[in-house]
């Protein structure tokens, strides 16, 4: 899927077509949840000072697209691979 520039480009519309249907969806979201966006708010106060102290992501977070191309497989497939 990430060689597919039709698929992330529909992706991508569909998304924003969401967005604009649903703008308070997360203002709402927060509202019935409060427990958990504290805790959320907690972690991030703590996230932000764990980066200021040492200049850069903690490794426990991952990034987006962290499966290269290379090595998109995830299935734990290793037939093969020798």
């Amino acid at each position: 899927m990430q060689g597919d520039e039709a698929y992330r480009l529909n992706q991508k519309d569909a998304q924003k077509w969401w967005c604009e249907k649903n703008p308070d969806y997360w203002q709402n979201y927060r509202r019935n949840n409060l427990s958990y966006t504290r805790s959320n708010r907690k972690k991030l106060r703590h996230r932000n000072r764990c980066m200021r102290a040492f200049g850069s992501i903690p490794r426990e977070f991952a990034k987006m697209g962290a499966l290269s191309v290379q090595n998109n497989d995830i299935s734990g497939d290793q037939r093969g691979k020798n």
